[in-house]
């Protein structure tokens, strides 16, 4: 009888556990990155800030082939708005051009492109970012 409870209980508890991940985002939520040392990305979305970096954290740790250097901080969320989104691009002195992720807001959008360009170019020093190098796409549905 005890040990019927507990299977019961261990289902209800996953069951609950699945409904939670499965969860439909509708407005305003968070996206945020997992890293590790190299420099792989593990995305996660999650109404709130706090509950993103953790479920991006575990998805770096779950697929990393690094998983003891996986990180994800506040710094590597944005605030993600489905109606309208940005792109930036930073340049470097080679010439190169390296795009940022699609963000909520314009400023977002600026540091995911500096942060592309840092992560990514060869001379990371140049990097800058122009507003006019900005995009936005307001999306109808």
């Amino acid at each position: 009888m005890f040990k019927t409870l507990k299977i019961v209980f261990a289902l209800i508890v996953m069951t609950l556990a699945v409904a939670a991940d499965a969860e439909e985002l509708t407005g305003e939520y968070w996206s945020c990155k997992g890293m590790d040392s190299s420099a792989s990305t593990y995305t996660a979305n999650a109404k709130f800030e706090r509950q993103a970096i953790t479920r991006a954290l575990e998805n770096c740790k779950k697929d990393s082939k690094y998983p003891i250097s996986c990180k994800a901080t506040p710094d590597m969320c944005q605030v993600f708005n489905p109606t309208t989104t940005w792109r930036c691009a930073a340049f470097d002195n080679n010439g190169g051009n390296w795009h940022g992720e699609y963000v909520s807001s314009r400023e977002g959008a600026i540091s995911s492109a500096a942060r592309s360009c840092h992560a990514l170019s060869f001379t990371p020093s140049t990097c800058t970012v122009h507003v006019i190098a900005c995009t936005v796409k307001e999306r109808t549905s």
